[in-house]
């Protein structure tokens, strides 16, 4: 239930876009916007689309996004906007291993998260080449030029100011969260209590690595983000967070 009338919640990102939506009987903040199909290449894809649909949003030209009627209304506007996945995963995991032999030892700590989505709205400006900060080798040779250059479908052409095509919250915005991390790793040795002095009850030495290495789809610094954590209603975004430190450590452990 959501009060009176049962009325969704609507929520904004980063950008001001319409980004959200919370509803009866489906998750809390629900990514909300267009579905992307592909970049116009061709002409013909061009006038197909300008033919087939009655375009609220600007006019399309070569190389911008060609957007999904969902609702089959024959129009691309407002109402195509739908659930485009959510931040929560299926499922959280971890688990730690613990080795030893012949003095030595070795924690190895796992952990990580399955079907989770982000929205990483830094797509928005690296991957439109929109702003100041758009090195994406990737993406510049890829992306739509011209008729005969026209890119790989993906990413739309250079539009540095953005318009409705390449700014309106998307499919394209939304990634896979799903990841493992190593997020510890420590090797230690125990020296054999007959080689220390009579002092020494026990000596260790050991050396350790915290989120040594992360295996994961997503083109961010860190799937494990959400620039708003205390929004249950809209959670899940990135818009340039710091990315996760490795940290090494040393250690010595004494027993008198």
């Amino acid at each position: 239930a959501l009060g009176p009338g049962n009325a969704p919640i609507f929520g904004t990102n980063s950008a001001g876009n319409t980004a959200y939506k919370t509803e009866v009987g489906q998750p809390l903040g629900n990514y909300y916007g267009y579905i992307v199909d592909k970049v116009i290449q061709t002409q013909a894809e061009l006038d197909a689309y300008k033919t087939k649909y009655k375009i609220d949003l600007t006019t399309p030209a070569l190389g911008d996004r060609m957007m999904k009627d969902v609702n089959g209304d024959g129009k691309i506007d407002a109402n195509d906007q739908t659930n485009l996945g959510n931040y929560q995963p299926a499922f959280i995991y971890g688990f730690t291993n613990e080795f030893s032999a012949y003095g030595f030892d070795l924690a190895v700590t796992f952990q990580g998260v399955y079907g989770s989505k982000i929205m990483n709205l830094l797509r928005r400006f690296n991957y439109n080449s929109e702003g100041n900060m758009n090195n994406y080798k990737e993406v510049f040779e890829n992306r739509y030029q011209n008729l005969d250059n026209p890119g790989n479908g993906i990413y739309p052409r250079y539009n540095r100011t953005g318009n409705a095509s390449t700014s309106a919250f998307s499919s394209f915005h939304i990634e896979d969260g799903t990841y493992l991390r190593l997020r510890t790793l420590t090797l230690g040795y125990t020296v054999n209590s007959k080689l220390l002095h009579n002092k020494i009850q026990k000596l260790r030495v050991y050396a350790s690595i915290q989120n040594l290495y992360t295996w994961t789809n997503y083109t961010g610094y860190n799937p494990e983000v959400n620039i708003r954590p205390n929004s249950t209603t809209t959670p899940g975004e990135d818009y340039g967070t710091y990315p996760l430190a490795r940290t090494y450590i040393v250690g010595l452990n004494i027993a008198l």
